[in-house]
């Protein structure tokens, strides 16, 4: 997706991800660039507490400005215990650059490259449509009724975002949101209404899906997918780094994260707070309480 999706790993915690970063970070023989490293390794920096930090956070977005109350209590759990560290923490009357269009743009870019996946794995694989969930044709069939153009002004379209968070970051060192903007959600809760559903399947089967474009199925899926987890992909989008801790815990016992956005090579930066925050709020050993 030209950058904008790499491989990581999930960890329990903030050492086994500096350990990780320093066995990935860094190019090799095949690779088009080679990206920055910092001097030292990632796990280097866990003993040492980071400078007081200036951070700015939001919950609030375009597309979801009402995110649920466990979600704010996650940020604002974080927020406390930054505080408590000495760090500042500063409340933002809105996102340092436009969230509506960047979702819409990032989605464009998803669904085509789900498109050429999709027709991957059938030609690895020998395999139908029929083998797909209906929501994934139904995102690569908008994928592929997007002209070229569409997609370019989509991925070109990230250079704003950059410029608007370089000018953040001229004020700030971090930016502080939730991790996903309501309660994990559970399996079917994405379905589509029958109505839509079946009016989406004659559409595929006639292989002229490309006109959902121009029905409400369309907003609904992006609704869908963007008013629950609004945040993340300003870090797929723009190359920022990006770390989600979890510091706050549901009545029900669910692990509700807190995402912390850095400037450009800030991986070490992320990693020296991340180990001060596990210090003060540890939650590794909560793993057999949920487990």
């Amino acid at each position: 997706m030209h950058g904008a999706a790499v491989q990581g790993v999930v960890s329990r915690s903030v050492r086994d991800t500096a350990a990780m970063l320093d066995v990935l970070a860094g190019g090799e023989p095949t690779s088009g660039y080679l990206s920055a490293h910092p001097d030292g390794s990632f796990l280097s920096r866990m003993d040492a507490d980071p400078r007081p930090l200036r951070i700015g956070m939001y919950a609030a977005t375009s597309v979801n400005p009402s995110p649920a109350p466990q979600a704010v209590a996650a940020m604002e759990a974080a927020a406390s215990t930054l505080t408590d560290l000495g760090h500042t923490v500063e409340l933002l009357d809105a996102p340092p650059y436009d969230d509506a269009s960047l979702n819409r743009e990032f989605l464009l870019a998803w669904f085509t490259y789900l498109a050429y996946e999709m027709d991957e794995v059938k030609r690895r694989t020998g395999c139908g449509d029929d083998k797909f969930e209906r929501d994934t044709r139904i995102m690569a069939a908008l994928g592929r009724s997007a002209s070229g153009v569409d997609y370019l002004e989509a991925v070109e379209g990230r250079h704003v975002h950059v410029r608007a968070l370089a000018t953040y970051f001229e004020t700030y060192d971090l930016l502080l949101t939730p991790t996903i903007a309501e309660l994990p959600p559970k399996v079917g809760a994405f379905d589509l209404a029958r109505p839509l559903e079946l009016a989406s399947e004659l559409l595929l089967r006639s292989r002229t899906a490309g006109m959902l474009r121009h029905t409400g199925i369309v907003d609904q899926m992006i609704d869908d997918n963007i008013s629950w987890i609004p945040y993340t992909q300003l870090a797929n989008v723009t190359g920022r780094p990006a770390l989600s801790l979890p510091l706050h815990w549901t009545p029900d016992g669910l692990p509700m994260g807190a995402q912390f956005t850095a400037p450009l090579g800030g991986e070490g930066l992320l990693v020296q707070l991340a180990a001060q925050l596990e210090r003060a709020a540890p939650w590794s050993h909560r793993y057999e309480e949920i487990g």
